[in-house]
Order: C-alpha cells, then sequence, then structure tokens
C-alpha cells in the first residue's frame, strides 16, 4: 500500500503532462492557420479543426432545452452568462442547445419540432436551408477576437462552418419527410437577454439524430 501511495504523485504528473501535451499540440496546429501570413487565412481547413474539436465537445455538453428554460425562468438573464457565449458586446447570447421532440411539420428550409416541456410544449425551428450567421461559431466559444485582427477571417470561419452544417447534417433532411418522427437535435440558438422567446425559437443544428 505504501508503495502505491508513492507512485499516486507520479501518476498524476504523468496524467498532467499528458493531457497539456495533447492540448498543446492541437492549439499549436490552430495557431499556425491563424498567424499564416504568406497566403490567404484557410477558414475550410480551421473550421475542420473547430468541428471536430470545440464545437463536437460544445455539442457533447450541449444544456438541454427544457433545463435553460427552467434556469433562465429562476434566474432570469443572468443564467446565459453561464451557458451562452458572444464575441461581441451586445445583448445577443448564443447557446449550444439539444432539444428531443416530435416532427410536426417539414419543408426544404426548416423543420418543425415540437418539444414537450412542464405540461405544455414548444414549436422550435430546425434551420435546413437558411443556417448562416454566426451562431454556430459563437454558441461553441472555440474562437476569439483577440486572436484574429482580421474581422474577415472571423466571418470566413464561420461561413465554412455553416457549409459544413449544410453538407453534412442538413442535407438528408431537406428531401426527406420526418413528420411524425421522433429526433433529438444539437445546435445553437441566438438569445437575446433582454427579450429571451422560446416558441419559435429557430435552431442551427450540428446534430440530428432520428430517436
Amino acid at each position: 500500500m505504501k508503495a502505491m501511495k508513492r507512485y499516486i504523485p507520479t501518476l498524476a504528473v504523468l496524467a498532467l503532462v499528458a493531457f497539456t501535451g495533447y492540448h498543446s499540440i492541437y492549439f499549436r496546429k490552430l495557431s499556425t492557420m491563424k498567424s499564416a501570413q504568406t497566403g490567404s487565412f484557410d477558414a475550410e481547413s480551421f473550421a475542420e479543426l473547430l468541428w471536430s474539436g470545440p464545437v463536437a465537445a460544445a455539442a457533447d455538453s450541449a444544456i438541454s432545452l427544457g433545463r435553460l428554460i427552467d434556469e433562465t425562468t429562476l434566474a432570469g438573464p443572468a443564467a446565459l452568462d453561464r451557458y451562452a457565449h458572444a464575441l461581441a458586446i451586445g445583448n445577443h447570447r448564443y447557446a449550444m442547445i439539444c432539444a428531443k421532440g416530435m416532427v410536426k411539420a417539414h419543408d426544404e428550409a426548416e423543420i418543425i419540432l415540437t418539444v414537450p416541456h412542464a405540461d405544455s410544449s414548444i414549436d422550435i425551428r430546425v434551420a435546413l436551408e437558411y443556417v448562416y450567421g454566426n451562431a454556430i461559431r459563437d454558441a461553441s466559444a472555440a474562437v476569439e477576437v483577440k486572436d484574429f485582427p482580421n474581422s474577415s477571417d472571423l466571418s470566413a470561419i464561420a461561413e465554412a462552418l455553416n457549409r459544413i452544417v449544410r453538407s453534412r447534417v442538413v442535407a438528408a433532411f431537406k428531401k426527406d419527410n420526418p413528420v411524425g418522427q421522433r429526433l433529438e437535435v444539437t445546435g445553437a440558438v441566438e438569445l437575446h437577454r433582454a427579450h429571451i422567446r422560446w416558441q419559435g425559437l429557430e435552431i442551427h443544428p450540428v446534430r440530428i439524430t432520428r430517436k
């Protein structure tokens, strides 16, 4: 037992070194693409790294829509500070959420998903066609303004992430008719601190799963 106790600190140090080393390599890849000045910024490659890294991690830990509603009901807009992010100063915040429900309506532009909550339900809009803007980029908390002096690079990252969603996530659902099916959707939503509206909330999906 004494011998085992002597090894515990060593194992902890090794684990910390491995963790730090992995993340150092990961972020070195990102910084290489961010700081390259010899050519145009490679937003597509950068977005691929974000998609498999911070965006995937944000989706894995996404808060459920019901819990977010409950917490904002209790704590008000301050609850958004715990679960939402934004690159710019203002009232708009972006959160990664997950929601399970029944498909009420569908066309090539969006899915209407009825999500039960408490003794009622909420209809949210799952975007299929108009996946634009910076919701996915900001909800994942993957980038910071200080790392990108050129604002066009930030816009290019957001656009590249949206293209990934349109080609890999929603394409299969645009032609399909999932009305009556149960889906689990994880994605980014935009919320206004002063005027939070849940009914009709639009979500830009990063994952859609049939249940």
